[in-house]
């Protein structure tokens, strides 16, 4: 399979939602040419912008600026949804960890109600 339709499978796959960019196997020029395309390299491959352009031989950079231009309407609408994505993400997992982190404040509230209920029971019968 040639690198131009790997590469294409690749992002239609990803600007379809049918994958996350994450999830996209092939070798690393492959990925790297994919993630420039889409503009992002995160969870694609460690490398950074500047060496993953490097990574890439002469005839391959030529190809992924031709399809930068191709897709450029398609990525930036699809850019747009993933950090909207990786924000609610974001937030999500903070509200669980302050869900988390106030775990036990409410169980000693909880245990400090159930003690002064007990306490106020017991009152309650010492006066009848």
């Amino acid at each position: 399979m040639g690198f131009e339709r790997q590469v294409r499978e690749r992002i239609e796959d990803v600007l379809s939602g049918d994958k996350k960019p994450e999830e996209i196997p092939g070798a690393t020029s492959v990925r790297c040419a994919m993630g420039l395309v889409l503009g992002t390299l995160e969870g694609i491959t460690t490398l950074s912008e500047s060496d993953a352009w490097d990574y890439l031989d002469s005839g391959n950079v030529a190809l992924v600026h031709e399809l930068r231009d191709q897709y450029r309407d398609r990525t930036a609408q699809w850019r747009k949804r993933y950090e909207a994505d990786k924000a609610a993400l974001a937030e999500a997992e903070e509200a669980a960890r302050a869900n988390r982190a106030n775990e036990p404040l409410r169980e000693m509230k909880a245990l400090s109600k159930a003690l002064w209920d007990e306490f106020d029971a017991q009152n309650a019968t010492q006066r009848e």
